[in-house]
């Protein structure tokens, strides 16, 4: 049995509850513990993008407010741009092309991080 969970019912800062259901043969259920996926990486930087890499939407969460943010493909182009006014973003992804993308993430202080994603 296998599944695969993009992450799309994750809470706020990231997290996913699951628990197991298993159903024996003659119908008697039993249930797991209940565990904790966190989504969001620790990070000591103003900026974190998760999850990556993704196919649907990735959420980016700063320390102070982002004004702008950029797409750039590996040509140097910019694919997209988002003006913004926030600290914490959640961005469909879905109908940007598979490959390796820089994010140019730009601060109200002006401060600009650069991050890497990956599209499914």
């Amino acid at each position: 049995y296998g599944f695969t969970d993009n992450g799309q019912l994750s809470t706020v800062d990231g997290s996913l509850y699951y628990k197991i259901e298993s159903v024996d043969f003659d119908g008697r259920k039993q249930y797991s513990e209940t565990r904790t996926l966190n989504f969001k990486p620790q990070t000591l930087k103003g900026v974190s993008v998760y999850p990556n890499p993704s196919k649907y939407y990735i959420n980016i969460l700063s320390k102070e407010t982002i004004k702008e943010v950029s797409f750039i493909n590996q040509l140097g182009q910019v694919i997209q741009q988002l003006k913004v006014n926030n600290e914490q973003l959640k961005v469909d992804i879905s109908n940007i092309s598979k490959g390796l993308y820089l994010l140019k993430i730009i601060t109200q202080k002006n401060v600009i991080y650069n991050e890497k994603l990956i599209v499914e």
